[in-house]
């Protein structure tokens, strides 16, 4: 029985690939050279051309590079442009948590998408409570939507864990209002929400303590025990506080005077409220 056409095909495209990269391996018709680190690898000007749009401008245009037959990239690690010609002679790519984001960044330089995603979709299944805010950063920068998505997901969806991390005590004080304004994170009571802003806070009271007025207003005080807010007028930075203390109280009064809130949108958290 013969082999079906794709399956032949595949075969081919397979034998083509391999046979490329010996070629390669064994320095045989390569006419050009990447140099990085001081350290050199053989390979063909075609095969990096169709494989990215970097390197086609590179040697169809009349610069040094195209003369020379030499192209340094001087800001990236030999170990990196390794791994990167070997994706691209064989479509494959260790990716690990050491060269993540070292591979997704010079595939975004070369304009390599395929590697690009590979490095993005592994970069989502290491998320967690430690570095999902510098990869929101770093999906950010690099414009990688789907990174950015997820790392936004875990961010709202593990917000208690989240915030205990050193990357949460960096954050300047607009992302920290931006996040407890929203209605997405996972709590399973406002008091957490006052937890993490009070932990932000005293990580450097100096230049923080200031700013804690306009985070308890951006907070969900109403949906607090009576018992939590009587807790939180003891806080000290919030007791010297006369603009702090006056939101609390005003919290406290949805309490004792429940009528004077009848006409305010006064919405708990999506998590709080089931």
């Amino acid at each position: 029985m013969e082999k079906e056409p794709e399956i032949v095909y595949e075969n081919f495209k397979d034998e083509l690939l391999h046979n490329l990269n010996e070629l390669r391996e064994t320095s045989i018709l390569c006419d050009t050279t990447i140099r990085a680190q001081g350290q050199d690898f053989p390979a063909h000007k075609c095969v990096l051309s169709a494989a990215s749009p970097y390197f086609r401008a590179k040697f169809t245009s009349q610069i040094q590079e195209n003369e020379s037959n030499l192209v340094e990239l001087k800001e990236e690690k030999s170990t990196t442009i390794s791994d990167v010609i070997k994706f691209i002679y064989t479509g494959e790519a260790s990716i690990d948590s050491s060269n993540a984001q070292d591979l997704l960044t010079i595939a975004d330089n070369l304009i390599i998408p395929s590697l690009k995603s590979k490095a993005s979709v592994f970069l989502e299944s290491s998320l967690n409570a430690s570095t999902c805010l510098a990869l929101e950063s770093f999906a950010s920068q690099y414009n990688c939507e789907s990174l950015k998505q997820a790392a936004v997901a875990f961010k709202f969806t593990h917000f208690v864990d989240v915030a205990k991390s050193e990357d949460f005590r960096a954050l300047d004080a607009e992302d920290i209002k931006e996040l407890i304004c929203k209605d997405e994170i996972n709590v399973s009571d406002e008091e957490e929400v006052y937890q993490a802003v009070i932990a932000w806070v005293k990580h450097d009271v100096p230049s923080r303590e200031c700013l804690l007025p306009e985070l308890l207003k951006c907070m969900r005080l109403f949906s607090m025990s009576k018992h939590c807010l009587r807790n939180i007028l003891d806080e000290e930075l919030v007791s010297k506080n006369p603009t702090c203390t006056r939101v609390v109280i005003n919290a406290l009064d949805f309490f004792l005077f429940p009528d004077r809130f009848q006409n305010m949108s006064l919405k708990p958290r999506a998590s709080v409220d089931k």
